[in-house]
Parts: structure tokens; sequence; C-alpha cells
């Protein structure tokens, strides 16, 4: 698994970015890290194309 840092992206992304890894992230640090299933949802949120989020909330869940 492949993490990117949120030093990579301009301002405004980095604003996102860390919303979406605060809401959906399953771990209780290192919130500079992004894991590509955040990235997926991030690019789908950027290109307004549909993702399915539930199936990765309840996938990390169980």
């Amino acid at each position: 698994m492949e993490k990117m840092l949120k030093s990579m992206f301009c301002h405004s992304y980095k604003f996102m970015i860390h919303c979406v890894i605060h809401a959906l992230s399953h771990r209780k640090g290192a919130y500079d890290e992004t894991s590509d299933y955040i990235m997926n949802i991030i690019t789908c949120l950027v290109l307004n194309r549909p993702y399915n989020v539930s199936k990765v909330i309840f996938e990390y869940m169980a």
C-alpha cells in the first residue's frame, strides 16, 4: 500500500484531504499520510465521479 503526503498538494486540496482523512480514516495518528483508498475518494470528489464510499466504510469496520 503506497502512501502519499499532503505536502505534495496545494493549500485548497490539502484542506480537503485533511477533512476526508479525519472523517473516514480508521487510524489514530499520521494524518499527513493518505492511503490509496482515501486518494481514490478524493480523486472521485475532484473529478465529480461516483464512488461507493459506504462499501469502504463497511469494509474497514469489519
